[in-house]
């Protein structure tokens, strides 16, 4: 069905959110209060409790997946055709990568009026050049091969394959 194409790119696009905007803005705001500053006298350290806020928000994004597939496949009726623990594989994987780029971005920017813009100059291209709104097979033959690049595009096929054609892992060694 429609949906269920469509269903694949907004669950990519959920990571997408979650990993860039979450982290993005969380760190300049910790940064300019002096909160990382102050860990000095804590039993841990800066880089423990960035890789905290990392797990926490990789964790919310999974149960932001799980309450989407729940509500695709009780109110929309979604079919799962794929498996559903290769799924989970490359979801956990997809939150980690997008995690990624959110601590990259808020470990950068010195300030909310930094990280606001660059998450948006990082996230607009990821979500209109990966096939996450638009079927990348619709892209002229050039934007193709440049979206072949985009970081989150391997993810929105990969769940394309595994949930709306039964792909396997041997067929997603591409992706992976």
């Amino acid at each position: 069905k429609t949906f269920d194409y469509t269903f694949t790119g907004l669950i990519a696009f959920s990571l997408l959110s979650m990993g860039v905007f979450g982290l993005a803005n969380i760190m300049p705001g910790e940064k300019k209060q002096g909160s990382y500053r102050r860990l000095r006298a804590a039993p841990f350290t800066s880089g423990q409790l960035i890789i905290a806020n990392a797990i926490t928000y990789t964790l919310i994004a999974l149960i932001s997946v799980v309450t989407m597939i729940l509500t695709g496949v009780f109110l929309f009726h979604f079919n799962m055709r794929g498996s559903w623990l290769l799924f989970a594989l490359f979801a956990t994987l997809g939150s980690i990568m997008m995690v990624g780029f959110g601590l990259m971005i808020g470990g950068w920017a010195q300030n909310e009026s930094q990280s606001s813009p660059i998450s948006n100059l990082v996230s607009f291209p990821m979500m209109f050049l990966s096939g996450v709104f638009f079927p990348a097979y619709l892209f002229p033959e050039w934007l193709q091969s440049i979206s072949k690049f985009i970081p989150i595009t391997p993810l929105v096929d990969s769940f394309r394959l595994i949930m709306a054609e039964n792909a396997g892992l041997m067929d997603l060694t591409g992706q992976l």
